[in-house]
């Protein structure tokens, strides 16, 4: 056998380290248990804020998106509204620039008229044009 002796065995010690035990177990408990049980309760409180932060910060955004929504709705919708004033517009002056067209083209038409009859008669004073027998 080895003088060194079996581990496993209580040896003449075993009421010593127990009572060290003890006592430390008991110093522990007085002195570094409180405050390890305050930081967990601190740490829970905190959790427990961060969790009703979250729950008010999912409401918020719930309202933003939702007034965002509307207001990207109403954006939309007067959008649409200046798009159909402009082509509204748009039609409006190419009718007015048909007309105003339209209106020149008929002066400046009878004009040319005016000139041809006026034209006619001299031409016919000027060199008349005698039949030939």
């Amino acid at each position: 056998m080895s003088s060194a002796g079996d581990f496993l065995l209580p040896g003449p010690t075993l009421i010593v380290e127990c009572v060290v035990f003890a006592v430390v177990v008991y110093a522990l408990s007085r002195s570094a248990l409180p405050r390890l049980r305050t930081a967990i309760e601190q740490h829970h409180e905190r959790l427990a804020n961060a969790d009703i932060a979250a729950a008010e910060a999912l409401v918020r955004r719930d309202a933003a998106l939702s007034e965002a929504q509307s207001i990207t709705e109403f954006a939309r919708s007067e959008a649409c509204r200046i798009i159909d004033r402009a082509h509204a517009r748009h039609d409006e002056l190419v009718a007015e620039g048909r007309r105003a067209g339209r209106a020149e083209y008929e002066w400046m038409a009878g004009r040319l008229r005016r000139e041809q009859e006026r034209a006619a008669p001299r031409r016919t004073a000027i060199s008349p044009v005698r039949p030939t027998k």
